[in-house]
């Protein structure tokens, strides 16, 4: 399916300025309506409506961010009924009206184009293999999502920035029980809380899964093999540290041969250039330009750079925190170390983050560190019964 949802998601981006509805794309690519909405929902990660509202609002906003053009223009370039219609619709996603953030003092999150790298359909029945298979493969929205959407036995209840709310599944020998994972995406860590847990000997679990209406769990009664679906309802540490290990032959110098003052000087000025820009194109388009920066992580408005500053031969890497929404960013001095040359550079290769020194390989770096706070979630069956726990509950439906 990930295949076709691509070429539905083109589809949407060739024609965003049009008024496009899913009846007619599920007609245009011979699907049922209920299928195609059920499948967008899981690999997307939001409604059909709500992606096209998003990303649509997300391309103004760029050009917004030009100055190059009115707001009317716009709006009405973009297909809406009146600038007032569009202008409520821009602080419904972004909480702020064009008017403002047209004056550039204002970050706003945009919605990324989706694009389904594809399913693998693997079963993890490790919780701490789990998050970390998680965690390790997302670095944005999009690569979140296609991470998720490769375990079975997994879905995405919610998210809010760096912090995001899994449910899922593990067989044991005599239960199945079902967990609330809450996975802080910047640095790692996770707490789990005990949803339900279920008798293999009465009941097995189908499918995690979810569509217009929410995440649901569907059962299988193992002796009348009748099926049961209910519904969940829901009733960090603000920098990242890095450990760093060098390759033999090279080592850590102490701090006092590195001039820190200039350095910290040289890290102002930067956190007040980044406080300045206005969405996550721009911060991109920064890092770009200044190769000794190099972007880690972005969920939402918070980003995580590692910010490279030589003296000569010495080096310092550095953490930089940032929530572009709460205008919050400090600093995190983690590495200081000699090289036997000037051409030194810091790459993010995977949950890695890789110093370079003559293109050779000098030192690995990766994420510690971190705190989360721990939601609730419980299970409501269709006759009204809800709550954490596990029981026989053949007899009640």
């Amino acid at each position: 399916m990930e295949s076709e949802l691509n070429n539905v998601l083109e589809y949407i981006e060739v024609n965003i300025r049009k008024n496009i509805k899913l009846n007619e794309i599920a007609d245009f690519f011979h699907y049922s309506v209920s299928h195609l909405s059920r499948s967008f929902n899981r690999y997307v990660g939001m409604n059909f409506n709500e992606y096209i509202n998003r990303r649509r609002l997300s391309l103004i906003a760029i050009e917004i961010s030009k100055k190059e053009k009115s707001i009317s223009y716009l709006s009405d370039t973009f297909g809406y009924s009146s600038q007032k219609y569009f202008s409520t619709k821009f602080k419904d996603v972004f909480c702020i009206t064009p008017t403002i953030y047209k004056k550039g003092k204002t970050f706003i999150v945009l919605q990324p184009i989706r694009k389904i790298k594809g399913e693998n359909n693997i079963m993890i029945n490790n919780l701490k293999e789990l998050c970390f298979n998680v965690w390790s493969k997302s670095s944005d929205e999009n690569t979140l999502l296609d991470a998720i959407s490769d375990i079975e036995n997994l879905i995405l209840y919610s998210k809010d920035n760096s912090e995001v709310t899994l449910i899922t599944y593990l067989n044991e020998e005599n239960y199945s029980n079902i967990f609330e994972v809450k996975l802080n995406l910047i640095n790692g860590l996770y707490d789990v809380k005990s949803i339900f847990h279920v008798d293999n000997k009465l009941h097995n679990i189908l499918s995690l899964d979810t569509d217009d209406d929410g995440c649901y769990v569907v059962f299988e009664d193992v002796k009348t093999k009748k099926t049961l679906k209910a519904i969940f309802e829901q009733g960090h540490q603000p920098y990242v540290i890095f450990q760093t290990n060098t390759t033999q032959g090279f080592k850590v110098v102490k701090e006092s041969s590195f001039d820190m003052n200039s350095m910290h000087k040289k890290l102002d000025i930067l956190k007040n250039e980044i406080l300045k820009l206005t969405n996550e194109k721009e911060i991109k388009d920064f890092c770009e330009n200044d190769k000794n920066l190099v972007l880690t992580r972005h969920f939402g408005s918070e980003f995580v750079f590692v910010k490279l500053v030589k003296q000569g031969q010495a080096f310092a890497l550095n953490s930089i925190y940032t929530d572009m929404m709460d205008k919050k960013i400090m600093s995190y001095h983690f590495f200081t170390s000699m090289a036997d040359s000037d051409e030194i550079t810091v790459v993010r290769e995977g949950e890695f983050l890789n110093t370079y020194v003559t293109g050779e390989l000098f030192a690995k770096s990766y994420i510690l560190g971190g705190d989360e706070v721990v939601s609730s979630i419980f299970l409501k069956f269709p006759s009204g019964m809800s709550g954490s726990g596990g029981w026989d509950f053949s007899s009640e439906f």
